[in-house]
């Protein structure tokens, strides 16, 4: 049976009333489920323009962190802010790096 909007963040607690039709019977059989489903997100997508000398990061989707390295492979470190919100400017930036966005 569907709960939806009857789950809240935090502890919940459920609550069974169970009968037994069986007097002589001592056991009473219950089985339950709780299954969490989340709506799948489309994966970010990020992309750069340049306004004259300025290249401008931008990217859809949630609260997301950007990240930065000077190698595809990493290391990985937040770009200085921590960016959270597109767009994100990388003014005076002229070195080559990669960059990534996190959830």
């Amino acid at each position: 049976m569907p709960v939806d909007g009857l789950l809240r963040s935090g502890g919940n607690v459920p609550a069974v009333e169970a009968h037994n039709s069986r007097a002589r019977r001592p056991d009473i059989p219950f089985d339950t489920r709780v299954v969490l489903e989340t709506p799948a997100l489309p994966p970010p997508r990020l992309g750069i323009t340049r306004d004259g000398e300025v290249p401008a990061l931008n990217w859809t989707g949630m609260a997301l962190r950007l990240q930065q390295a000077d190698a595809p492979g990493g290391p990985w470190s937040d770009v200085p802010g921590p960016v959270t919100t597109s767009p994100d400017r990388a003014a005076g930036n002229t070195a080559v790096r990669y960059f990534r966005l996190l959830r």
